[in-house]
């Protein structure tokens, strides 16, 4: 493919309406071939398979993408991260849910931790041919660093985000570890609220399904089938099943709460994607390790308010979150 874009906005825009096929079909493959029962016969095509999509498109697409940001950096090499006219993740509460919340509407926002934007489109289809409703996607520039504890914060209300020693983020001096400490955020917005678990709700009858939600405006749900997999190095060839999973059961989870609760108006998104690859990474593949950091180290990268120059990294700015000035060394 071509991978050539005058700059990151330009590449961004045609990550989102044709590269990210890639990534589906890429999905899609392994995910069959791992089901074969004889798939040693066809070891040679799922060989070529991966030599295309590791070569030729994961590393020619990160390199060109690497490049533009590059060409965004400050004096010191820091990169900004914002991409003009992209909804930030960030910002999600604002755009996203406020403008039901203000009309006093019920509305089921579902987390869906891991859920990259290749499977949101396929899950896009899934809904529109599954439910009676009609779904549509749009596309959000995720935070950076991409992991669960910020993406998680992001996308809680909040006028500012800070982080404590320990790494662990806060709304509006609120945690945002844990499903408790959400509802407490949930709640400083709306009074009729709640921050709930898909296993909660998996176990739930009619009746105390009716109990639990009953009044309840703001609903935020947290599902956790894919990163359960994919974030652990023993289960991460998984992650592609785990995904199919994840469809079942957030079609299924839509299905319930329209019949149990009569929602009407859902909104699902993720806390970050990732990349996957099965040909595991080689020692030269890898960076030095990083041990300038104000927090807890992190594989794959750190937050400091120093800027360790590291070969074959890129540091990002954190002013988007409001944060002080914080690195990210990706």
């Amino acid at each position: 493919s071509d991978f050539s874009a005058i700059n990151a906005k330009a590449m961004w825009a045609k990550y989102r309406d044709e590269l990210f096929k890639f990534d589906l079909y890429y999905r899609k493959f392994l995910s069959t071939y791992d089901t074969l029962d004889i798939s040693e016969d066809y070891r040679e095509i799922a060989e070529k398979v991966e030599n295309a999509y590791t070569n030729g498109y994961l590393t020619e697409l990160s390199v060109k993408w690497c490049a533009l940001l590059d060409d965004g950096a400050d004096e010191n090499g820091i990169i900004p991260w914002a991409i003009a006219d992209v909804q930030e993740q960030a910002r999600f509460y604002d755009r996203n849910v406020l403008p039901f919340v203000r009309k006093d509407e019920r509305i089921v926002v579902i987390i869906s931790d891991a859920l990259r934007y290749e499977s949101a489109v396929e899950l896009s289809e899934i809904l529109n041919r599954e439910q009676k409703g009609e779904s549509s996607l749009t596309a959000t520039l995720g935070v950076i660093p991409s992991y669960t504890d910020l993406g998680m914060a992001a996308l809680l209300p909040h006028r500012e985000i800070t982080i404590a020693d320990n790494g662990t983020f806060f709304a509006d001096g609120i945690s945002t570890k844990g499903t408790e400490n959400r509802g407490k955020v949930l709640a400083t917005v709306k009074a009729e609220s709640i921050a709930v678990t898909y296993e909660a709700i998996l176990r739930m009858n009619p009746q105390q399904m009716n109990e639990a939600f009953v009044g309840k405006k703001l609903i935020y749900i947290y599902h956790n089938a894919i990163d359960a997999e994919g974030d652990k190095a023993s289960t991460e060839h998984k992650v592609f099943s785990a995904t199919e999973d994840a469809f079942k059961e957030l079609s299924g989870l839509v299905r319930k709460l329209i019949s149990g609760i009569s929602a009407i108006n859902f909104i699902i998104t993720a806390d970050h994607g990732y990349i996957y690859r099965r040909t595991p990474l080689a020692e030269s593949d890898k960076t030095p390790k990083i041990t300038e950091s104000d927090f807890p180290l992190k594989r794959r990268f750190v937050l400091t308010s120093g800027q360790p120059k590291v070969e074959n990294t890129q540091a990002f700015s954190i002013k988007y979150l409001g944060l002080p000035e914080l690195t990210a060394i990706v």
